[in-house]
């Protein structure tokens, strides 16, 4: 959505600055909209990323849940085992 604004209001600046004969200042419209749309794929790259993390995270906190109880009842067994 942002992004759409973002993108017309630049193509706009730079039609309008085309009709005043103002070709640099369109030039730099159009170079502002590349940037912002080279800021929003490296965000996008990183919001992934961070899906992804966050997925392992949940999915190593999920087997830590089911570790502890085992690791509980071992040790049970093994001072059971010990005690004379």
């Amino acid at each position: 959505m942002v992004h759409d604004i973002f993108d017309v209001s630049c193509k706009t600046k730079a039609v309008a600055a085309i009709r005043q004969q103002h070709k640099s200042l369109a030039l730099s419209y159009l170079r502002s909209r590349k940037q912002f749309e080279d800021v929003l794929t490296q965000r996008l790259g990183s919001l992934e990323i961070l899906q992804s993390t966050l997925l392992r995270i949940e999915g190593a906190a999920e087997n830590i849940q089911v570790t502890i109880p085992h690791s509980h009842l071992l040790s049970r067994r093994l001072l059971i085992v010990c005690i004379p």
